[in-house]
């Protein structure tokens, strides 16, 4: 029997208890939201939100008109050089020892050698997060960085002593500093900067600087809305149990499960811009009967996530 939800909604979170972070100056590399040391190649569709610059070096190829929303393209000229300077100052080198990551991990400093599938970051508006590698960082392909509770990605750095590589369909935020190369491959959406000493290769993707959240709201009914962003919103959910479903209109359809069910919904927006909030549902010991609900709503508490939504302009 499928019917709405009778629940009482709780946070689940995880957290690790690093050393507090003090969020670096990017300075004249703040208006990038791609930067290369030697160049900036371009293939297929990308669409980027900010400005795209090189220095020293001065070849930028492969963007059109459409590629480039709210940003120019700057070759070796005054203020390419003087970000390129300031990623410069802001790369830490020498070995540090790292953590696996895992789950969902509070704001802090970081050391790290590798990437889960999903990597949670849950903190408030002004959380920052910071992320040291001491070589290559590659991420798997149709991986994720979801931000929780406020988290937004222009507060997420990653210090990269090597080369960065975005695989296909990866998801994430923050912004990138690396020593060497960055390379987005074929699908992949970054929100945030790509600031390389070496060079910058895009395959049809999307990266953007500007932020517009989409927000969430606490489950109250059976069905699940957003504040912000662009309409329309479509919804999808991870991790439903056998008998649950969310249409893309955001109504939940439910089965009865005596026990707890966590799932994450993400809405995007009509400019692929995307939030999400992380649900827990405990269900009563027996079904309730009732004229229109199969289960009588008891006490519904909100808690979960706003994921950072990004407006990028036609």
């Amino acid at each position: 029997m499928r019917s709405s939800i009778s629940a009482v909604l709780i946070l689940t979170a995880w957290a690790v208890a690093p050393a507090i972070a003090n969020e670096p100056s990017l300075g004249s590399a703040a208006s990038f939201a791609v930067l290369g040391g030697s160049s900036v190649t371009n293939r297929g569709a990308t669409r980027v939100t900010g400005n795209v610059g090189v220095s020293p070096g001065g070849s930028v190829s492969g963007f059109t008109a459409a590629s480039l929303s709210a940003g120019e393209i700057h070759r070796d000229d005054a203020l390419a050089g003087s970000a390129q300077r300031d990623v410069r100052d802001l790369l830490v080198s020498g070995a540090c020892t790292p953590v696996a990551l895992s789950g969902t991990v509070a704001p802090g400093n970081y050391c790290i050698a590798s990437l889960p599938q999903q990597l949670t970051l849950d903190g408030g508006a002004d959380a920052v997060w910071i992320f040291r590698a001491s070589a290559d960082l590659r991420t798997a392909a149709g991986s994720s960085i979801v931000l929780m509770n406020g988290a937004t990605a222009s507060h997420v750095f990653w210090q990269v002593a090597g080369s960065v590589t975005l695989a296909p369909l990866t998801r994430f935020a923050g912004n990138i500093l690396a020593t060497g190369d960055i390379t987005l491959e074929s699908g992949a959406t970054l929100y945030g900067r790509a600031l390389a000493r070496g060079a910058v290769t895009l395959d049809g993707n999307v990266v953007t600087l500007c932020c517009d959240p989409i927000t969430l709201m606490p489950l109250t009914s059976a069905r699940i809305s957003a504040a912000g962003g662009t309409a329309p919103l479509t919804f999808v959910a991870s991790a439903l149990p056998p008998g649950w479903s969310l249409s893309s209109a955001g109504v939940l359809a439910s089965a009865f499960t005596p026990n707890r069910v966590t799932f994450i919904v993400t809405a995007t927006d009509a400019n692929g811009c995307t939030g999400s909030r992380a649900y827990s549902v405990v269900f009563p010991s027996s079904p309730v009967g009732g004229p229109t609900l199969s289960f009588w709503l008891l006490v519904v508490l909100g808690v979960g996530l706003v994921m950072v939504g990004v407006r990028m302009l036609p």
